[in-house]
């Protein structure tokens, strides 16, 4: 069994003598923790090969949505955790759209910064493809929220300070994020550090070929409702960098009021609020905030792109008075939030490579959540 560490397959034989079905075996082994869950699941399933990507091994499903399915998953030679996106098949079901995702993927491979998400490796598999990313264990900022903790003031600005960093890394070398947003906020080394994920959906600004919905999810907006920008939520086609600035001015302001800027109704309907409303101030929620950061958070959300900062690093600057060091943050807010699964013993060994078909959607699989 190559999923299994080489000092452990020389105890194989004995438990197979001791239980009577291949599944009472694997229970065992997931009970010692020598196989996760998944991969106990799939082995069982017959879906054994599919828990290889490349020269990684599948650990746990971590994330879902219209694109496809994010792994924790683990380099079969180096060890090292890495979260993996597969695309769905049908959603670059043609040569063009796969080219354009090798094209893109390379664009990410050019970002490196210490607020981005780094890009590994990407590859195809018959027509299914994948993206090899740092794994980032968090939590997001969405896991804080869904916490129900009321985040320091200096904290939720440097959050926002930090992505900003991030975002004019990726504006500076030709990438649109385009679904910035709190679950795309991710808090790593202990809390002193946002990194920006699912760098998945940019759009590669130099190349307006580039700009179609192949590595969006599915639907009819690219990006998620409570903080697209009204320009993206008229036009996918009019993204741009102070775009992401609106995006990231929603997720500021949730952080901040505890809701987002247009709350209630349908998806749908509070998209499109967005491009005939202004949001409401806001101080009128939070009277104590400190003077001058009100101005901010609406500068961040002006219907107008030109309203906006003149770019991520200007509004990174604007947030810096009003944000404080990190160095405590992550006592105050992750203590109570669990989100890395253990990390079990993985194979050094060869195993066999998953095929396209291998790469589609289990039959275990949970329901999509939005923007994975």
């Amino acid at each position: 069994m190559a999923l299994l560490a080489p000092e452990r397959l020389a105890d194989i034989d004995g438990l197979r003598a001791r239980f009577a079905s291949e599944e009472q075996l694997t229970t065992e082994l997931v009970r010692r923790k020598w196989l996760t869950p998944l991969q106990g699941r799939w082995l069982l399933r017959g879906h054994g090969a599919r828990l290889f990507v490349g020269s990684y091994v599948l650990v746990d499903r971590i994330g879902e949505g219209g694109m496809g399915q994010v792994f924790l998953a683990r380099h079969r030679s180096f060890g090292r955790p890495a979260a993996i996106k597969v695309l769905r098949p049908d959603r670059l079901d043609n040569k063009r759209g796969r080219a354009r995702f090798l094209r893109e993927v390379r664009a990410l491979g050019h970002l490196d910064h210490s607020n981005v998400v780094h890009a590994y490796d990407a590859g195809l598999i018959g027509r299914a493809c994948y993206l090899v990313m740092e794994y980032v264990p968090g939590p997001d900022l969405a896991r804080v929220l869904a916490a129900g903790e009321r985040l320091p003031v200096g904290h939720s600005c440097e959050y926002a300070r930090q992505a900003a960093l991030g975002l004019h890394h990726m504006h500076e070398r030709g990438l649109i994020h385009r679904d910035i947003k709190p679950g795309n906020v991710s808090l790593a080394e202990g809390g002193r550090t946002v990194k920006l994920l699912d760098v998945g959906l940019v759009k590669e600004r130099m190349n307006p070929d580039a700009d179609s919905e192949v590595l969006t999810q599915a639907g009819w907006l690219v990006g998620t409702a409570d903080y697209a920008a009204p320009e993206q939520v008229l036009n996918a086609r009019n993204v741009g960098r102070r775009s992401d600035q609106y995006s990231l001015g929603c997720t500021l302001y949730h952080l901040l009021a505890g809701e987002v800027p247009f709350p209630g109704s349908t998806p749908v309907a509070r998209a499109l609020r967005r491009v005939t409303e202004n949001v409401r101030p806001i101080h009128e929620l939070r009277p104590d905030l400190p003077a001058g950061l009100s101005e901010v958070v609406g500068r961040l959300l002006a219907r107008e792109p030109k309203g906006r900062f003149p770019s991520a690093r200007a509004a990174a600057e604007a947030l810096a008075p009003f944000a404080t060091p990190l160095v405590t943050a992550a006592a105050e807010t992750t203590v109570h939030i669990s989100t890395c699964p253990t990390l079990p013993t993985l194979p050094t060994l060869d195993g066999p490579t998953a095929t396209e078909s291998e790469l589609s959607t289990p039959a275990d699989a949970p329901a999509p959540r939005s923007g994975q």
